[in-house]
């Protein structure tokens, strides 16, 4: 093409009218030299739409790849402006600010879309420049276009799977984080944020190595160094949260396209403190088969309530024989203060959270010690105040029968309601108490059973001999004791009677070894006959009817301290009580 025909010849692609002004032209472009005819062949054979447009976008010649495309004919083409005919009415304002700067002289690369004779929409990347005359002036434009209409779908193919993507894991209650190959957080959903506590714009950017604990982050370097031959490592660590708490997770981690790893967190707090949950329940029961002491029993309850809700104060109360107060035994977080002042309150219907459960029978919660009604006792009160307790939920232990055996209580340091996983704890450490409580008395029962079992036989046989040869009552009871004391290697054996026109006990008969005439004045019952209420064992015989063993004088809680130190000073270690009908 030559240059002077630019400006004075008719061209490759346009003419000029007899009124000097640019025109499309129907009929085919003519050939102007060997470099015209190149450029007339590459028209022709182009995959690319080649295309000339007047000042006003009208076609002044198309190439046969363009009239392909657009599914018009090549003559419904020249001369049609390209905006009203194939370029879309969302794209027409871009395509004219294209030309604009075409006419300027600029030349200009962008993106256009046709909508074709059938409807169909092709997507172009276009590249234009102005073909102007020697004198500067503008006469037409030559574009190119390239049809990117594949490489478009896939583009929308991949943006709206990556939204798809994004929906997805953003509404995943499971944390996911996209890592790249240095271990830094590229992407993260709203679960992922809440579990790190930061936001999901902190998120971004974030090394996941923070997250693990120190002497565990080697760990995370070795994981990315297995990923990068593929595959998936699943395994469980302590996640490392901003605010320095750590939270078990349960984790998943995929290498994916790009060198890039996804990793699915699960927060597994709940299943692991259920799974501690299983186990203290079985480390319990274990205890209580295997015949450990009851105060241990409870006391180890009460701690593993304690690491399942964390500030939590726990404790066992007992009922006192007496029916009216209640016996600390278990609470090893609580202040010894405040588990002496629990036993010198009386239960009743206005008695804290303790007093008031199992005088009810009923479980009772009180969310703020301060300001509830049922802690309207001021000693009491300004007692659990004194300490920082502030919220105090309490449970009755009741037998199988459904009598009361003590409370099973939670403190908190601070006004707390609980939850319905809350509740099942309760629940849960109320029914261990109850079984440890019964087991206990039901072996307690059965070693006072078995001592006077191994006894009957023959002191029944015996009492035939005595009968027949006693002189006196005295005698024959004092035989008696003596033989049951024998059998059971008792040191002494006392028969007291209960005198009921006056409530008092009296001295029977008192064997030890063959001395059948034995009372010591020093004797508690003897000095005082009517100090046998202030001993809690001989109240629950008499209120229960069965045998009680006191198997450790020293730390008995069933016996009175007058009787204790008077049994100490004879030397006396443990005592079996049995009622007489």
């Amino acid at each position: 093409m030559k240059p002077a025909a630019a400006a004075t010849d008719p061209t490759l692609f346009e003419t000029k009218s007899t009124a000097g002004k640019l025109s499309p032209r129907a009929e085919p472009c003519p050939a102007a030299g060997d470099g015209e005819s190149a450029a007339r062949y590459l028209f022709k054979l182009s995959h690319d739409v080649i295309l000339s447009l007047d000042r006003t976008g009208n076609i002044l010649c198309i190439n046969q790849r363009g009239v392909q495309l657009s599914g018009y004919s090549e003559s419904e083409l020249r001369g049609a402006n390209i905006f009203e005919l194939l370029v879309l009415p969302e794209d027409r304002q871009v395509a004219r600010e294209v030309l604009a700067d075409l006419l300027q002289g600029k030349a200009r690369t962008y993106e256009v879309r046709w909508r074709t004779r059938d409807g169909s929409i092709v997507h172009f990347d276009g590249a234009s420049v102005p073909r102007v005359s020697n004198t500067g002036e503008f006469l037409s434009t030559l574009c190119t276009l390239r049809d990117a209409t594949e490489r478009k779908c896939a583009e929308e193919k991949l943006r709206k799977s990556e939204e798809k993507y994004r929906d997805l894991i953003e509404i995943s209650p499971d944390a996911i984080y996209v890592v790249d190959a240095n271990g830094v957080c590229v992407l993260g959903n709203r679960a992922g944020a809440e579990l790190a506590g930061i936001s999901q714009e902190e998120l971004v950017g974030t090394p996941v190595a923070d997250t693990y604990l120190p002497e565990e982050r080697h760990l995370f370097r070795e994981r990315l160094e297995k990923l990068k031959t593929g595959g998936t490592l699943r395994f469980e660590r302590k996640f490392v949260r901003k605010n320095g708490e750590t939270v078990p997770v349960e984790v998943s981690v995929s290498a994916i396209r790009g060198g890039y790893f996804q990793a699915i967190l699960r927060d597994i707090s709940e299943r692991k403190k259920a799974e501690a949950l299983l186990a203290a329940e079985k480390r319990i029961l274990e205890m209580i088969a295997t015949g450990v002491p009851l105060k241990e029993i409870l006391s180890a309850l009460c701690l593993f309530i304690e690491e399942q809700r964390s500030g939590t104060l726990a404790s066992v109360l007992l009922l006192n024989p007496d029916g009216v107060h209640l016996d600390s035994v278990a609470g090893p977080s609580l202040p010894k203060e405040w588990t002496q002042q629990m036993e010198t309150l009386p239960i009743g219907p206005c008695a804290g959270s303790c007093g008031t459960a199992a005088y009810r029978g009923s479980q009772v919660i009180v969310s703020d010690i301060a300001t509830d009604p049922l802690w309207n006792v001021p000693e009491h009160r300004a007692a659990a105040l004194k300490h920082g307790l502030r919220a105090s939920w309490s449970n009755p232990v009741l037998s199988s029968k459904g009598k009361v055996l003590g409370t099973f209580c939670m403190y908190y340091r601070e006004p707390r309601i609980p939850t319905s996983q809350d509740f099942e704890l309760i629940e849960l450490a109320t029914h261990l108490v109850r079984i440890a409580i019964e087991r206990d008395r039901a072996e307690a029962a059965l070693r006072a059973s078995e001592q006077v079992a191994r006894g009957q036989v023959e002191a029944l046989t015996y009492t035939l001999d005595v009968l027949a040869t006693a002189p006196a009552p005295d005698r024959f009871l004092g035989q008696m004791l003596s033989t049951i004391g024998r059998l059971l290697s008792a040191q002494s054996v006392i028969l007291w009677l209960l005198d009921e026109s006056n409530d008092l006990l009296v001295l029977r008969a008192w064997a030890e070894g063959t001395n059948f005439a034995k009372a010591d004045p020093e004797h508690p019952f003897i000095k005082n006959p009517s100090s046998w209420k202030e001993d809690p064992g001989l109240r629950e015989l008499f209120f229960s009817g069965a045998p009680v063993a006191c198997e450790d004088v020293e730390h008995d809680p069933y016996t009175s301290n007058d009787l204790r130190e008077y049994l100490k000073s004879g030397g006396t270690k443990k005592f079996l009580r049995i009622p007489t009908l």
